[in-house]
């Protein structure tokens, strides 16, 4: 991943798609100018103007900048206090591997019971043992904050995510149980653009340019982007750690002065 200190890096260089406070000037400048904000203003989609040759120009220098200094990511889960992210960093989906870890996790810290780690263990390796791998080997990321919340708040109220939880919500047994683990955090990392995959032709120009365009002309949609990379993230790729409540307190206040 990217060979930099991301917490010095950021403030210097670091782009959140919905936030214009760190959006280079030359990006700043064409958003500005007088026919760019025409469009913006008497349209209500993206795909609408996505062919204006100057929205495009401003595609293109959105996704150069990004391909240049990576990009920030929000990364929904729960955080168990004896693997703090901002010293572990995270870690692409390896099923076998977060099974093992939650059923010692089980054992060490919660003093579960023999009969229920028999019974957990069993869930989980019949789990492995018959379904796909979907999205193993991958880490998923919101890349803008707006979408934060949409689809995750599972992730967040439930520990073990895709490796445990998304398998076995109807199980109330377990599902109680990762109800009770962990607390719920969103991850702020920076991520090197060769590593991400994203499913949209210019996804970081629309969803920047839709957000911006919503804080003038509050009937224009945003666009929203996820992607995932098959990497880990290191530890000094890490941000920030936000606890849920402090995150969406700030980002909320972060929208109100970016519409303003």
């Amino acid at each position: 991943m990217v060979d930099i200190d991301a917490k010095n890096f950021f403030n210097l260089y670091m782009i959140i798609l919905d936030d214009s406070k760190t959006y280079p000037k030359n990006i700043i400048d064409q958003l500005n100018q007088r026919k760019v904000i025409d469009l913006l203003m008497n349209n209500l989609w993206i795909e609408n103007i996505k062919r204006d040759r100057c929205i495009v120009d401003i595609f293109e220098d959105v996704e150069k900048y990004c391909n240049n200094n990576g990009i920030v990511g929000f990364h929904c889960t729960k955080e168990i206090h004896t693997k703090p992210y901002h010293k572990t960093g995270l870690r692409i989906l390896n099923m076998r591997q977060h099974h093992s870890e939650f059923i010692q996790y089980l054992k060490d810290e919660l003093r579960i019971s023999k009969e229920d780690i028999v019974y957990f263990k069993e869930k989980l390796d019949y789990f492995r043992e018959n379904n796909s791998e979907g999205r193993e080997g991958t880490l998923w990321f919101c890349l803008n904050r707006n979408f934060v919340g949409e689809d995750s708040e599972d992730f967040l109220k439930y520990y073990g995510g895709e490796a445990v939880y998304f398998w076995f919500k109807e199980d109330r047994k377990i599902t109680k149980l990762c109800k009770s683990i962990g607390k719920p955090v969103v991850i702020e990392a920076l991520i090197e653009v060769s590593e991400l995959t994203i499913f949209q032709e210019y996804g970081f120009g629309k969803t920047l340019v839709s957000n911006y365009a919503h804080s003038i002309n509050k009937k224009f949609h945003t666009s929203d982007l996820e992607g995932f990379v098959k990497s880990d993230i290191p530890s000094k790729n890490i941000i920030q750690v936000h606890p849920k409540k402090s995150f969406f307190k700030k980002y909320h206040q972060v929208r109100n002065d970016f519409n303003q």
